[in-house]
C-alpha cells in the first residue's frame, strides 16, 4: 500500500478562490496533494494530522511573504495568484473573520518530511 499522509485542519483555499471548511487532505510520498475532501470532525479523522488555521494549495514562499504584507482579505486576491503547485502551506493566527493576516499570523509549509518553518 502507497504512503499516504492525512492532513485536516479548519478550512482550505484553493486556486479557484473556493474556501472549504473542514478539509482533509491526503498527501503521497513527495508532500504532493492527492485527493481533497471534507469531514465533519477535521480535528477526530483517524491516522490524520490536525493544523488550525487556512490550509492554502499553491502558495510559494514568494507570495508568502506577500500574504504578511496583505491588507485585503486573502480571498480577494490571493486565489488569482496562486501556483499550479500541489504543495500545500498553513496559516495560522490569522482573522479569521476577515482572512487577514495578523502579527501573530504564521505560514508554514506542509511536506513530505513534516511541517517546515517558513514565517
Amino acid at each position: 500500500m502507497p504512503f499516504m499522509r492525512k492532513i485536516a485542519s479548519n478550512k482550505l483555499l484553493n486556486r479557484d478562490g473556493l474556501l472549504l471548511l473542514n478539509p482533509l487532505v491526503e498527501l503521497d510520498e513527495q508532500g504532493l496533494i492527492m485527493q481533497i475532501t471534507t469531514t465533519c470532525s477535521p480535528d477526530c479523522e483517524p491516522f490524520t494530522e490536525f493544523y488550525a488555521g487556512l490550509l492554502v494549495v499553491g502558495l510559494n514562499e514568494m507570495l508568502a511573504a506577500e500574504v504578511m504584507q496583505s491588507t485585503q482579505p486573502l480571498t480577494e486576491w490571493l486565489p488569482s495568484r496562486l501556483t499550479d503547485n500541489s504543495e500545500l502551506w498553513l496559516l495560522s493566527s490569522l482573522d479569521f473573520q476577515t482572512l487577514r493576516p495578523t502579527p501573530q499570523t504564521h505560514i508554514q509549509r506542509i511536506g513530505a518530511e513534516g511541517s517546515l518553518p517558513y514565517i
